[in-house]
């Protein structure tokens, strides 16, 4: 399944995949710095925060917060509750909030505007 099939409708996916493969890199250097002797726990931190980073940017480029891809934080949190336990977890859902609601105000002040907005269209 592409990003791009979810449209027919003119739609730049290029950021959405560049934004995928940086994930998949930063998940290379946290194994990497875990072989480099950093702990499993610390390298967990550099990619949980990391993700949260990123999956803004692909709340963002899907359509902002009324966008389809709004509950990708998800996968971060429950991630992050399993290798960090109910702690990383819970700091992990915070600092998603955060940067969803931010997202939320920014939008609503007309400070960002998503390239796509309201998200892709129904029924594709």
């Amino acid at each position: 399944m592409t990003i791009v099939a979810l449209t027919d409708e003119a739609f730049n996916a290029k950021p959405l995949y560049l934004l995928l493969a940086l994930s998949v890199l930063i998940g290379a250097v946290g194994v990497a710095l875990m072989r480099l002797g950093l702990s499993q726990r610390r390298a967990a931190w550099v990619v949980v925060t990391a993700d949260i980073a990123l999956e803004a940017g692909i709340v963002y480029y899907s359509g902002g917060v009324s966008g389809q891809f709004t509950t990708v934080f998800c996968l971060t949190i429950a991630a992050a509750a399993f290798f960090l336990e109910m702690p990383g977890g819970l700091v992990t859902a915070g600092l998603s909030s955060v940067c969803f609601v931010g997202f939320q105000v920014l939008e609503a002040w007309n400070v960002i505007a998503p390239p796509v907005r309201g998200g892709f269209p129904p029924g594709t």
